[in-house]
């Protein structure tokens, strides 16, 4: 009990914290940092249909995709399947303008799950989904997981048949931070080990200090025969830093 109220003092910390933070992502321990891509933004809803506020600021978005949630299972619960689509901006929006802007899209929508697009020096557009992805230390860490996970108004989606101690995870409509926020404060948590976000990368520019293994050749593959875990290892063990999503594989189905 002890710990957890630790943990959960640590965790209530960082939220003041969060908002005076860059927005990094870790990679092998280090931090890689993120600029704002304000052209666009990623869109959840519960129904694949855009709310009319949005189109009345001639707001533009690709088409709807599933999310494929409808065919996990955690503690034989089946979460609802969700529709996202990426907003883009046709007017050139200062930080400021774009993060208010996100957040009256929010707000305006009740079932709206909203993020935020990035860029680096190696790629012009980044976004971040609804979902990440948690590796706890131990089994016994399950419980508490799931009591941060609520502390955040985020859902547990999946433990990973192959690799227990691996769970995706998801904000809500209810969240106040995006999965990369939560990420960067569940892994200051002593019963975390690894926090990643579901980063999408599109139009990458080959860092000759990167390796790249594209999903279509390596973790698709493996999915459809049910074996994740052994499609993670080989493209670790073959030095991937990236897996890309370039190949425009849903997004559920890349974990």
């Amino acid at each position: 009990m002890k710990k957890l109220l630790l943990v959960f003092g640590i965790l209530i910390f960082n939220i003041a914290l969060i908002a005076q933070t860059p927005y990094y992502y870790n990679n092998k321990g280090q931090k890689q940092y993120l600029s704002f891509n304000t052209k666009y933004a990623f869109l959840s809803l519960n129904e694949p249909i855009i709310p009319e506020n949005i189109i009345q600021r001639s707001i533009n978005y690709s088409e709807f995709q599933s999310d494929n949630s409808n065919k996990k299972q955690y503690q034989e619960k089946f979460e609802t399947t969700r529709y996202y689509t990426r907003l883009s901006f046709s007017e050139t929006l200062s930080e400021e303008q774009y993060l208010n802007l996100l957040s009256d899209i929010k707000h305006q929508n009740q079932d709206a799950i909203i993020a935020p697009y990035f860029k680096t020096n190696h790629s012009e557009r980044i976004g971040l989904s609804n979902f990440f992805y948690v590796k706890v230390k131990e089994k016994g860490d399950t419980m508490m997981l799931r009591q941060i996970a609520e502390l955040y108004e985020c859902i547990i989606i999946e433990q990973d048949a192959f690799m227990p101690l691996w769970f995706v995870l998801s904000t809500t409509e209810a969240s106040e931070l995006n999965a990369l926020e939560c990420c960067n404060i569940f892994q200051k948590s002593d019963l975390i080990q690894v926090a990643e976000p579901n980063l999408m990368f599109e139009n990458m520019l080959l860092n000759p200090n990167n390796n790249i293994c594209p999903t279509n050749d390596t973790i698709e593959a493996v999915l459809m025969q049910q074996q994740l875990a052994k499609g993670i290892n080989w493209a670790w063990q073959n030095g991937a830093d990236v897996l890309s999503n370039s190949w425009k594989q849903t997004l559920f189905t890349l974990y």
